[in-house]
């Protein structure tokens, strides 16, 4: 995503007064809770700023269906995996593979973390 796409997309979640609204656009609703990551290849920018429409943890116990690949590249993040917490802080790629819980969300002591992620479902084709 280019500067200018975020920039928009930032001006864009800035002005949602709710996550309604948020579901009717395609460039949003990825990253806001209920999105079903319904398509084998998505990526986006999460750009999670304290207090803004994006800062909330997120929690999925069951994980999703494909493979999601996260790299932070501003702030810091929270992983909240058990046995303990794992700070992702700028150029930390994270993994996280089908159907396995994930929680996740900016760190405490960071104003911001913004994230880009790829989720994907690998072809059959690929197994081998």
């Amino acid at each position: 995503m280019t500067d200018a796409k975020a920039d928009r997309l930032i001006h864009r979640l800035a002005f949602m007064n709710n996550f309604s609204d948020g579901q009717q656009d395609p460039e949003v609703a990825p990253l806001l809770p209920g999105y079903t990551f319904g398509q084998r290849l998505m990526s986006g920018l999460t750009p999670i700023e304290r207090d803004g429409l994006l800062d909330f943890a997120i929690e999925r116990p069951n994980g999703l269906d494909g493979w999601t690949l996260l790299l932070t590249v501003r702030g810091r993040g929270l992983l909240l995996d058990r046995p303990g917490e794992v700070e992702l802080r700028e150029g930390d790629v994270l993994l996280i593979p089908p159907r396995v819980e994930h929680r996740y969300r900016r760190c405490d002591g960071c104003s911001s973390w913004w994230h880009r992620w790829v989720y994907f479902q690998p072809r059959q084709t690929w197994l081998p």
